[in-house]
């Protein structure tokens, strides 16, 4: 998220401007600096793999990620679970581990920020979502559910380090990136569905 002087200086032109008394104030979503249009647009391509530009990947946000969060942590409380420090707790710290591996094995220079690593990895939570929904019609104690739920962890790790590696630009670090990843959602899964 990006303040820009001339933006602010715009916005407090257009509230002193404003006709008798009336304030013409920008809408709530604008002013927080939320944009819908590149949430759906991020949520588009890791439900359909679709080619992510690099503005995408960088333009990091967190309201993505906390609606995806929230979406998922209802959907578990519908069907009886209390979940929600668990998903806040292990996303937060599971994000700080993924974010030290990449440190560590990639080096500091080729590393992205930690509020990147942070809004990657919840934009790519969108599977669990679907999995919970699944998880509450059909039982995920068989063969379906185990099959599904290594599936589910499969497209989340492939389009996080589809998303990361976009971003570092070091297409030959894609399994280094991946494992890291893989072991967060495995233990996501874990924590959170079962």
């Amino acid at each position: 998220m990006d303040f820009n002087v001339k933006q602010i200086d715009a916005r407090h032109a257009r509230l002193a401007t404003s006709k008798a008394g009336e304030l013409e104030e920008p809408p709530l979503l604008e002013d927080l600096g939320i944009d819908l249009g590149q949430i759906k647009r991020k949520i588009l391509s890791i439900i359909g793999f679709k080619q992510t530009n690099k503005e995408i990947v960088e333009d990091a946000d967190l309201a993505g990620p906390l609606m995806v969060v929230v979406i998922l942590g209802t959907i578990l409380l519908l069907q009886g679970k209390f979940h929600f420090k668990y998903i806040y707790g292990y996303g937060l710290t599971g994000s700080l581990c993924v974010f030290g591996l990449l440190r560590y094995s990639l080096g500091p220079s080729h590393t992205p920020s930690l509020y990147t690593v942070i809004s990657v990895l919840g934009y790519c939570l969108v599977p669990f979502t679907v999995l919970a929904v699944v998880a509450a019609f059909t039982p995920m104690d068989n063969l379906y559910g185990a099959v599904m739920s290594v599936g589910i962890v499969c497209w989340s790790t492939l389009a996080a380090t589809k998303f990361i590696v976009g971003t570092l630009m070091v297409p030959n670090k894609k399994v280094l990136v991946g494992v890291s990843v893989l072991a967060f959602y495995s233990c996501f899964l874990l924590a959170t569905l079962f």
